[in-house]
């Protein structure tokens, strides 16, 4: 489920842009929205979706959430591209990451219990990822939890 306030900020946008294209954001839709994009992305993201729905997708027919999550996937897919937007995502994936994995541990939490670098890390490599190591620091970090 998305934040109810970026599923407003989204339902607000979108009315500016194509305002018989998108519904009046009242808190019932808003909320109903807010359920239906059940996707993570920055807030951001969205703002370049709505844009990128705007101008490129609009129709005869009112935006619904199926087009947003559509227009939000390949807004990812252009991120993945560009080096500035693309760290921007890996940071708030890992982000992410640590709070879930925050949710989960409780006290027992600690940044080099996430698999990948902490969220401070901002070293980059022309190499792909050391899969064996990941694969051992995974194991390991199972049998701390057991």
């Amino acid at each position: 489920m998305v934040n109810p306030h970026i599923a407003a900020e989204i339902l607000n946008l979108g009315k500016k842009l194509a305002p018989d294209r998108f519904p009046k954001p009242d808190p019932t839709i808003t909320q109903a929205w807010a359920t239906a994009l059940n996707r993570e992305y920055p807030p951001r993201l969205w703002a370049e979706a709505v844009y990128l729905w705007a101008t490129h997708r609009v129709e005869d027919k009112m935006c619904t959430p199926r087009d947003m999550l559509q227009a939000a996937h390949d807004t990812v897919s252009r991120w993945e591209t560009n080096p500035d937007d693309k760290r921007e995502l890996e940071e708030f994936r890992t982000q992410r990451l640590h709070t879930k994995y925050k949710q989960m541990l409780g006290d027992r939490y600690t940044p080099d219990a996430v698999p990948g670098p902490p969220p401070q890390a901002h070293e980059l490599t022309t190499q792909g990822p050391d899969f064996q190591a990941l694969k051992t620091r995974l194991a390991q970090t199972r049998k701390a939890i057991r």
